[in-house]
């Protein structure tokens, strides 16, 4: 059994206010539900009651087998709220998405021209004081004297390691620590959709997002 619920000023906005659209909500995500059941489709059986209450409409969802017994795990129990998160908010998704998108393409650029200006601030300066010069220097010896293929994943850790030294010290920038919280936020925006919990900042060495700076690093030392 389940209870999924909204908030009075999102199932107004929504849509979702009225029994006929939950209805076509566990519909359209029926063979989601069954898998995260682990219930083959054609055993799945499933009741909603629509309970139009003043701060929070909710469905009460019970679903079963009329076949072999079911199974929800908590990976399941994830995959049914971000199927429900997902198609409810679709419209808000997208738009978080494109705005993070934008986002990216803005901080990626900002840090290539950063990364661009060190490196020919480091041809000049053998011996530099300055941290993120250090490293810069550090990473092109490294390159030079590395015969095997100069792309982040198949360098070795060493390296690896100095790329993401050279990424964190990028994220102390002003404009790129900016455009890194901003991104962060609007994650946290688009997650907060289907999930409860607040999820923290992602650094920006360790961001997915992210991973084409530590080529376009990589690019700058053996251009």
């Amino acid at each position: 059994t389940h209870v999924v619920s909204l908030r009075r000023e999102d199932a107004e906005r929504l849509g979702y206010n009225n029994a006929t659209a939950w209805k076509k909500l566990v519909r359209r995500n029926i063979t989601k539900i069954a898998e995260a059941h682990k219930i083959s489709v054609t055993d799945l059986q499933w009741y909603g009651a629509f309970h139009n209450t003043g701060h929070h409409p909710h469905i009460h969802l019970m679903v079963y087998s009329k076949g072999e017994e079911g199974h929800l795990s908590n990976k399941g129990l994830d995959s049914l709220r971000s199927a429900f998160g997902n198609d409810i908010f679709r419209n808000e998704q997208y738009q978080l998405f494109q705005m993070q998108t934008a986002l990216r393409q803005e901080l990626k650029e900002e840090a290539q021209l950063r990364i661009e200006g060190l490196v020919s601030m480091a041809e000049w300066s053998p011996k530099p004081a300055d941290v993120m010069l250090q490293l810069i220097v550090t990473l092109k010896k490294q390159l030079d004297e590395h015969p095997g293929k100069k792309v982040y994943g198949y360098l070795p850790k060493r390296i690896k390691a100095t790329v993401n030294e050279i990424v964190a010290e990028l994220a102390k920038d002003p404009n790129i620590a900016r455009l890194n919280s901003e991104w962060n936020q609007i994650n946290r925006e688009k997650l907060s959709l289907y999930h409860e919990k607040e999820t923290p900042d992602i650094p920006l060495v360790d961001n997915q997002e992210f991973r084409s700076i530590k080529n376009a690093i990589i690019r700058a030392m053996i251009n």
